[in-house]
């Protein structure tokens, strides 16, 4: 019996003592699988003992066991004490998503190496270990020079054949020798395994031979964990390095080719949704359609349009009906509850316009006062000048001065007069204001609404059912274009033009704007010099004109669906935008909002107007 009958037995009996052969492996269901991500999944495998570090005995499939056949291997995964977090491929996503992995017989790797025994070809070496008989041949190759006698000796029987010892004590050149041996059978084309008890030992011998570049690119791996840096980090030889290297270029590809696979699962289902649409297909049918909504008149963006503008009517019909009603109601009770406050707010004013009246009287009395000052003023200088002078003038003013001192004594008596009347006509004012305030006071203090409120209120009851808001409440949608706000004649109508864009549905603010034109209905059109929103009275002339056809020629010439639908300011995002003209005829949008401004240098944000196709 030879060797490998011998542990061929030996295997044979602890297979038997594992309860024999025929044990198939079969798949095991850890747990749901969560998904988090494209290509992850989550995993609580409590309870469980997966073995995370065997990749292809783990699979991603759907709840029922007959679905892994057809599930997806796993690539990567990461263990967080009972959390598996598994990585497959991006396009893999089964339903009810379960995580299985493989469970081998017990004999599985006994039987593995029976069989691995069994597959083993002539092996010289192995049969001259098994019977104990090592030896071989010395190679005839020369000796590297600067080698001695031992050292030559040790060379050859590396190059040799068969099996060799050899001993030296530490610095007697082993290492040394083994370097340049394996570097003469790498440049040989040889192959070599070079094993040690430790991983410095390799790295020591690997190292003589990395340092003399000997080997093609590629020829030598060093399997294990290197200990010397030079080693470790040759991205070369480093086992490791290699294997990161060949799995992030497969990991590309494979990227690559799950991107590929998305998109034609998604054309695959693509295809699946328009073969179930197309099923009973009438090509004949279809044609003839096309024909027919081909035609002006059918074409589907015309039709959308017109459906659109109904429905915006309509839309708006019912809005501002329940609008308008709103406000009718709420103006009228809010006009009615504030009547009470109403008397107050007038007994208010007439308190108020008798302590005008009071002060009126203490100022004229004040006024008079300071009259008689003023005369008593003038006297009094009359009589210093004649006083002053001397002489043969001192007595002809002797007569005179006599009449101005008589003057200014009658004037200063006035003025005293004059004086305390106009203080106690002051005191009766300030008491009589003071107590009419209180009194104002009071009545306002126990008025509900306040007197603006009151006067909005009255302005929403008179103003609720303007012309414009019937229209509006009939379905007839306005666009209105004004100057802008640079134009000094708007400061006139402002209340108008705010009371328009509160009724309007679009109002755009148009620079340099001249021309007077009404469209109504697009069938209808007014030219002339009268400004429909803010004239009656002035004698003007307006030509009316009906015809579908001219009217569409005039809004596409005056571009008013393009200037209908102003964008929101691009920097601030707000609403006050106007349309301008350059003088090279480019049409622009433009904010005039002041607060837009500031902080950028006072220009304004602008933008061109798309015309789409058509100018």
């Amino acid at each position: 019996m030879g060797w490998r009958e011998e542990i061929a037995t030996a295997l044979d009996e602890w297979i038997a003592a594992e309860g024999g052969t025929g044990g198939k492996p079969r798949w095991r269901r850890l747990g749901r699988a969560i998904r988090t991500g494209d290509g992850l999944y989550v995993v609580d495998v409590r309870g469980t003992e997966p073995n995370p570090d065997r990749l292809d005995a783990l699979r991603l499939a759907g709840a029922e066991q007959g679905s892994v056949s057809q599930g997806f291997p796993v690539m990567d995964v990461s263990q967080s004490e009972s959390t598996l977090t598994v990585r497959v491929a991006e396009f893999a996503d089964p339903a009810d998503p379960h995580l299985w992995s493989m469970q081998q017989p017990p004999t599985f790797l006994v039987d593995a190496l029976k069989e691995g025994l069994a597959s083993l070809g002539s092996a010289p070496l192995g049969d001259m270990l098994a019977h104990r008989k090592p030896g071989g041949e010395l190679s005839r190759t020369r000796p590297p020079a600067g080698l001695f006698p031992p050292q030559e000796t040790a060379y050859q029987a590396c190059l040799g054949t068969g099996v060799w010892l050899v001993w030296g004590p530490p610095g007697t050149g082993k290492t040394m020798v083994l370097k340049k041996a394996i570097g003469d059978l790498i440049a040989a084309g040889k192959r070599v395994l070079l094993v040690s008890a430790t991983n410095i030992a390799v790295d020591n011998a690997l190292l003589g031979v990395l340092d003399e570049r000997r080997h093609p690119h590629g020829a030598i791996v060093r399997v294990g964990p290197p200990q010397l840096r030079k080693v470790a980090e040759n991205a070369d030889v480093s086992l490791p390095l290699l294997v990161r290297a060949r799995l992030t270029a497969t990991d590309d590809k494979r990227r690559d080719l799950s991107a590929r696979l998305v998109v034609v699962r998604n054309r695959l289902r693509r295809l699946g949704e328009l073969g179930t649409a197309l099923a009973g297909f009438d090509a004949a049918r279809f044609a003839q359609d096309e024909i027919f909504l081909g035609a002006p008149q059918h074409r589907p963006e015309r039709c959308e349009a017109a459906v659109a503008l109904h429905r915006t009517r309509l839309d708006s019909l019912a809005d501002a009906l329940a609008a308008a009603k709103l406000e009718r109601d709420q103006a009228s009770a809010a006009h009615a509850a504030m009547h009470p406050d109403r008397r107050l707010w007038a007994q208010v004013d007439e308190l108020g316009a008798e302590a005008a009246r009071v002060d009126q009287a203490a100022t004229q009395a004040e006024a008079a006062a300071l009259e008689a000052a003023h005369a008593t003023a003038e006297a009094q200088r009359l009589m210093n000048d004649l006083e002053t002078r001397s002489g043969l003038a001192r007595l002809r003013a002797k007569r005179p001065l006599a009449a101005a001192r008589q003057t200014r004594d009658a004037a200063m008596e006035r003025e005293l007069h004059l004086a305390e009347r106009a203080a106690s006509a002051r005191d009766v004012a300030d008491r009589r204001r003071a107590d009419l305030v209180r009194q104002a006071e009071v009545l306002a203090d126990s008025a509900t609404h306040s007197r603006t409120e009151l006067q909005e209120a009255e302005h929403r009851f008179t103003t609720a059912s303007g012309e414009e808001r019937r229209l509006t409440a009939r379905g007839v949608r306005i666009t209105v274009f004004l100057r802008d706000p640079s134009d000094r004649l708007q400061d006139r109508h402002l209340d108008l033009i705010n009371q328009v864009r509160t009724v309007a549905h679009t109002v755009v603010s148009v620079n340099h704007m001249h021309q007077k034109i009404v469209v109504i209905d697009e069938r209808t059109v007014m030219l002339g010099s009268l400004n429909a929103l803010s004239q009656s009275r002035t004698r003007e002339i307006m030509l009316t004109m009906r015809g579908a056809h001219f009217a569409r020629r005039i809004l596409e010439h005056e571009h008013a669906a393009e200037f209908s639908s102003p964008p929101a300011c691009g920097r601030c995002g707000g609403s006050d935008i106007d349309v301008r003209r350059r003088k090279n005829g480019e049409w622009y949008w433009r904010c005039y909002a002041r607060t837009c401004q500031v902080g950028s240098a006072g220009r304004a944000w602008h933008a061109p107007v798309d015309f789409g196709t058509r100018r």
